[in-house]
């Protein structure tokens, strides 16, 4: 009786899982591919962010003294370069390596050795990962060493077992070798650890516990921030989950949502966009399906990933013959509608005669509007002109009062024509009168050089209807005034304070080298 009530309980248990899965499924939709597209075309951006998180890392490594700070740099270079450039973590990791013999530093030999697995088995340098692994795996090591061994290890032989193409046996072999590193893995780390969620999953599955492999990686999820990279690892174990046991087109969606995370990451070591242009052929996205293989291929050779670049190699051939047929019958409708719409132009261009004195005259209107337009900017050059000269004349008059109280007048005069006060309330109102006038002008200015600007870098006004000096700068630029020595005078800077300033805003810029023709676009006419 007892044993029925324990069966009772367990199906009931089985049965809530499963509703819980089916009320969170989910279909691949339009909006999911274009948000996906939309990063995609950001994918060169996402790799400057983490070039840049490198390029300070590298900073660090090329600046430290000791071996022993040398060796700390080129560990974490090596690891962060592991899932980004495979060649590049090899060599750093390799670095670190010789550091740590040269320091006679045992434990950091073996903390480099251990971490020059992943990017062996990445490399595609099986043999050399697995003398390695085989070699270590007899040494006594401490117990995070050895989980970053099972973990290489498992990674390796994941590899190993995707590429082993020549052959049933031998991917079984390194299919129970990966499970075997993972269930020692399961028994070293914590069981409320990322690594144990994840690979506890995997061996759910292998025990066909599908539905607590699944419950477990939805609530792996919710833990998660969708721009982690454990996020994007889930994300892929689950679709494969929904792939092998549910939909075709659930497990898309979270192949989309896991891809988004990778780009935006970085990550060029990942199957995910690969796998999603295998699904999007067979339901004839061939377009899309072309361009996101054609994705996956890049990074894969960015990351000179080779056993996912063999992966890929074998689809792309079929693929892009699609592609190729598709285009063509494209480009064969577009000859078609070429000759209706040589037709329809013949017939616009009688049409266009009759209306031609109509446009003709629009021009003159238009030109006559540039003229006044560029009759205001020379106006306001001569204004800030006379403004330069006004301030000359005035600091003159103050020198020679200056020199006429010292012959004899009043102390009172001369403490009064000697104090910068005067100088400065000129020059404040200088300054108010150039920013009310070039903002009525230009209202939108600061909006728009700031859209040059990365998002991050924008120039923040704190007083309503008034310029910061570095906006001042390229206020003049703006008006023509292009000579330093002339902007530095009006501004009463050096001219090495100004390219400063220009060359701090420059390098803000989204786009640096057309940052200076982009200003002087701020606010023209389109005729």
């Amino acid at each position: 009786m007892k044993s029925l009530v324990v069966k009772l309980l367990l199906l009931i248990s089985i049965c809530g899982v499963c509703v819980q899965s089916v009320s969170a499924e989910k279909s691949l939709t339009a909006a999911d591919l274009k948000e996906l597209d939309d990063v995609l075309k950001h994918a060169s951006w996402y790799e400057g962010l983490r070039y840049n998180k490198i390029d300070s890392l590298r900073l660090k490594y090329n600046s430290s003294i000791t071996d022993i700070d040398k060796y700390e740099y080129a560990m974490i270079l090596g690891k962060e370069f592991i899932s980004f450039k495979a060649d590049s973590a090899y060599m750093y990791l390799n670095i670190a390596k010789d550091l740590a013999e040269t320091e006679n530093d045992y434990n950091r030999q073996l903390d480099a050795r251990i971490a020059l697995i992943k990017p062996l088995g990445i490399l595609g340098l099986y043999n050399e990962a697995v003398r390695d692994v085989s070699l270590l795996e007899q040494l006594d090591i401490q117990k995070e060493q050895r989980i970053e061994l099972y973990d290489g290890a498992r990674q390796l032989y994941s590899h190993m077992m995707e590429n082993a193409a020549w052959g049933e046996q031998y991917s079984k072999t390194y299919y129970n070798k990966n499970r075997e590193y993972r269930d020692s893995l399961l028994t070293l780390i914590n069981a409320d650890s990322y690594l144990y969620r994840i690979y506890h999953a995997e061996q759910y599955v292998d025990n066909g516990d599908i539905n607590l492999a699944i419950d477990m990686l939805q609530r792996l999820i919710a833990d998660l921030k969708e721009d982690a990279p454990e996020y994007a690892l889930a994300m892929w174990k689950l679709a494969n989950i929904k792939e092998k046991y549910s939909t075709q087109d659930e497990a898309a969606h979270y192949l989309v949502l896991s891809a988004i995370t990778y780009t935006k990451c970085a990550i060029k070591d990942n199957e995910s966009l690969s796998q999603l242009a295998k699904y999007l052929y067979e339901k004839g996205d061939v377009e899309r399906a072309y361009r996101y293989l054609d994705a996956s291929l890049y990074d894969a050779n960015f990351c000179n990933a080779r056993f996912r670049y063999l992966q890929i190699a074998e689809d792309m051939p079929i693929i892009s013959q699609s592609y190729r047929h598709k285009t063509q019958q494209q480009n064969s409708l577009v000859t078609r509608l070429l000759v209706i719409t040589v037709t329809l132009l013949v017939v616009i261009l009688i049409i266009g005669l009759l209306l031609a004195w109509q446009f003709t005259k629009q021009r003159g209107y238009n030109k006559q509007l540039k003229n006044m337009y560029r009759m205001k900017e020379q106006y306001i050059g001569q204004f800030i002109e006379l403004c330069s000269i006004y301030m000359e004349r005035l600091d003159s008059f103050t020198k020679i009062v200056g020199r006429k109280v010292s012959t004899g007048q009043t102390d009172d005069l001369r403490k009064m024509i000697k104090s910068p006060k005067f100088s400065e309330e000129q020059n404040k109102i200088f300054f108010e009168t150039f920013d009310s006038g070039f903002l009525h002008l230009y209202p939108n200015f600061v909006e728009e050089l700031n859209k040059l600007l990365r998002p991050e870098e924008r120039i923040v006004i704190k007083t309503p209807n008034t310029l910061t000096m570095e906006l001042r700068i390229f206020a003049f630029l703006r008006l023509g005034v292009e000579d330093a020595n002339k902007i530095a005078h009006f501004l009463h800077f050096s001219v090495n304070t100004i390219y400063t300033y220009r060359n701090k805003i420059r390098n803000k810029a989204i786009d640096r080298n057309s940052f200076d023709d982009d200003v002087m676009e701020i606010g023209n006419i389109n005729l």
